[in-house]
């Protein structure tokens, strides 16, 4: 938290990596793989034909959370998508199913921070 242009969005484009500093270094380790939840949902522009179940099928096809083996479409379920919603285009979904498929898509990257 801080106030309007104290820095909080630049120093997290020089943690993931986005923008060099200019002066010093930023040392990441090299096994970190980020996730960043943007503001926009333009990350889901190049799957915008696909269905959503297609979406998190291409990252995997089954998921372990918690000790318990789930499927996409039972782990895209648990997420609000029905049976039936599962199968609408990306590009037809409302602006918070897209929040929601874009917040799964990147959990399900296995992000370490």
């Amino acid at each position: 938290m801080g106030v309007n242009g104290a820095g909080k969005t630049t120093l997290l484009k020089l943690l993931n990596g986005e923008i060099q500093p200019t002066s010093g270094k930023v040392k990441r380790g090299k096994t970190v793989v980020t996730a960043v939840l943007t503001q926009e949902v333009k990350e889901l522009d190049d799957v915008s034909d696909l269905r959503v179940i297609e979406v998190i099928e291409r990252e995997k096809r089954s998921f372990n959370v918690g000790g318990k083996e789930f499927t996409a479409g039972q782990l895209v379920e648990q997420l609000g998508f029905t049976n039936e919603k599962q199968w609408t285009p990306v590009k037809d979904l409302s602006g918070g199913e897209r929040r929601r498929l874009q917040l799964l898509r990147l959990l399900v990257g296995s992000p370490t921070c």
